[in-house]
């Protein structure tokens, strides 16, 4: 899988993410996830990528593609949340196989990134009005959510949006008007016997 991900996400001096397609050549750019240097790399052999200055050891082009996809999704969230704009969401229920779409935000009104849950800590949580977690986003470049975290999830009645991500281009389903997971554990047909 590793040769399928690339560092296509950095950070700009500012602090900002910016994708390697709209970097340009001699900017300063840093790993969003070690915040060491990268270089900005544009070849006709590769897609435009960035590369490590100096090798990190203990950075991978997962770490970095899991904190750059879920950052920006959080980032995107708080957008929609700000503006007090439905956001919508769309998913193949695999309960009754039915698509489904929602607004993501019906019932939130915060996001929080790494939000401590005491058992666990999703990636990114939707609290309501009265700081209540009602759903999580979990990001799988590696790991998927442990089962401990899946039933603390389900004995709380907490939505589990799902994304699994396969190559670092996967970045680009955050482009869309409509959030397209992988999976969520939520059958909004009411006459699902599921």
């Amino acid at each position: 899988m590793a040769k399928d991900i690339l560092y296509s996400i950095a950070e700009t001096p500012a602090g900002q993410l910016i994708k390697a397609l709209d970097a340009d050549k001699g900017g300063s750019y840093a790993c969003p996830a070690c915040k060491q240097l990268f270089v900005f790399r544009k070849g006709s052999q590769k897609r435009p990528h960035f590369a490590h200055k100096v090798l990190s050891p203990n950075c991978t082009p997962e770490t970095a593609l899991h904190y750059s996809f879920k950052t920006l999704l959080h980032d995107k969230i708080q957008k929609y949340l700000d503006q007090d704009l439905p956001l919508k969401i769309q998913w193949t229920c695999s309960n009754c196989q039915e698509i489904h779409t929602g607004n993501l935000l019906k019932k939130a009104v915060q996001v929080k990134l790494e939000h401590n849950l005491g058992t666990c800590q999703p990636d990114i949580a939707l609290l309501d009005e009265n700081d209540c977690v009602v759903a999580v986003i979990e990001v799988v470049v590696t790991h998927a959510p442990e089962q401990v975290t899946l039933e603390y999830y389900k004995k709380n009645q907490i939505a589990i949006v799902l994304y699994s991500l396969k190559s670092d281009e996967d970045i680009e389903r955050l482009d869309g008007e409509i959030l397209e997971p992988n999976n969520v554990n939520l059958c909004t047909n009411p006459k699902c016997s599921k």
